[in-house]
């Protein structure tokens, strides 16, 4: 009778999983081989003194596929390592990484991406068989200070109304506020997104930045969806949309997409106008920290006052039910002292 039994080698570069037959003339032969096997594999398949940066070098190409964003994301983590990079990949302590994280601890948003890009790359070692244990697990990472999103002001309504900015700049926050966009969506419409007669907005793109270079890429939720024209809106659109071709993007130089750079300066153009609107100066601003994101918070809070439901509104916004609901939940807190005023007063 023959014994036989398969082992595991990890997966192979399609994901599919490695298997090794040991075959055996008994079930104590059986386990001698096994034995013999993976004492074997294990000596050559892990080399000697392989260093950290060496390795992670190795993982990052095995990262090309990934969008351009997420792998810079990569290589500006991986330029926080340099205390570990010539540590011997076995001989890295979970110890080593902490005190990596703390170094950078002011920057809690770069730690985050710091942990989980070493996180991987040590899981991708374990898988290879050259560690048994992954050592960046249960890192203690400094808490990201969120700032709460907000609506747009009275007062900055009012501003944006008045500002004297050129018609691309308006046509841009305009799209923001009719429509709740995110940039990069709003950056990459065209003219043939807008469906004049059945009143719709196509969103179908995003933008994506390598390095400073733009270049098309799916929606954030990998979903196209159709949104509704306002009417106070249709005319100003379609009016614009007329200077461009079919084609161009209705934010663009020489019809090139907006490189980061570009977008960064129209922005910094569109709020230095809107805090001069409001009193402020170069060295006062009167914005409280404007930002496009607030024209997309703005839009979910008018959705949440005119009782669209969450799945409505996260299909507006292309987002998640999960993510609308804590929006919805934080102005249900704010309306509750108003509630009870109003059971008081009967």
């Amino acid at each position: 009778m023959e014994y036989k039994k398969y082992i595991s080698l990890g997966k192979d570069s399609t994901g599919k999983r490695i298997r090794k037959w040991i075959y055996g003339n008994s079930a104590t032969d059986l386990t001698r081989n096994i034995n013999l096997f993976v004492q074997s594999y294990k000596e050559k398949k892990k080399p000697t003194n392989l260093l950290f940066c060496d390795y992670a070098s190795m993982w990052l190409e095995t990262k090309s596929s990934r969008q351009a964003s997420t792998k810079n994301m990569y290589e500006n983590a991986l330029r926080k390592t340099e205390d570990i990079d010539f540590y011997a990949l076995e001989e890295i302590t979970r110890t080593d990484l902490q005190h990596l994280i703390n170094k950078h601890k002011a920057h809690p948003t770069a730690c985050h991406q710091l942990s989980m890009t070493i996180k991987q790359i040590f899981n991708m070692a374990v898988r290879d068989g050259l560690l048994q244990l992954n050592p960046s697990e249960f890192l203690e990472l400094p808490k990201k200070s969120s700032q709460p999103g907000r609506a747009l002001t009275a007062e900055e309504k009012a501003a944006i109304k008045k500002i004297d900015i050129s018609e691309e700049d308006r046509m841009y926050i305009l799209i923001l506020y009719f429509f709740g966009l995110r940039p990069q969506e709003a950056l990459a419409l065209i003219p043939l997104d807008i469906d004049s007669k059945n009143q719709t907005l196509h969103i179908k793109r995003a933008i994506g930045y390598d390095k400073n270079d733009p270049y098309i890429k799916d929606t954030k939720t990998y979903k196209q969806r159709k949104l509704p024209i306002p009417d106070a809106f249709l005319d100003q659109l379609i009016k614009y949309s007329s200077t461009k071709e079919k084609n161009e993007f209705l934010f663009s130089r020489h019809g090139k997409i907006f490189t980061k750079t570009m977008k960064s300066k129209m922005w910094v153009r569109i709020k230095k106008k809107i805090n001069e609107q409001l009193g402020g100066n170069d060295k006062i601003d009167m914005t409280n920290g404007l930002r496009p994101y607030v024209f997309r918070h703005n839009f979910c809070t008018e959705c949440y006052y005119r009782h669209l439901s969450i799945l409505k509104t996260s299909e507006l916004l292309g987002n998640s039910p999960q993510m609308v609901m804590k929006v919805y939940a934080h102005l249900d807190n704010d309306k509750e002292p108003i509630k009870r005023l109003f059971d008081l007063t009967l």
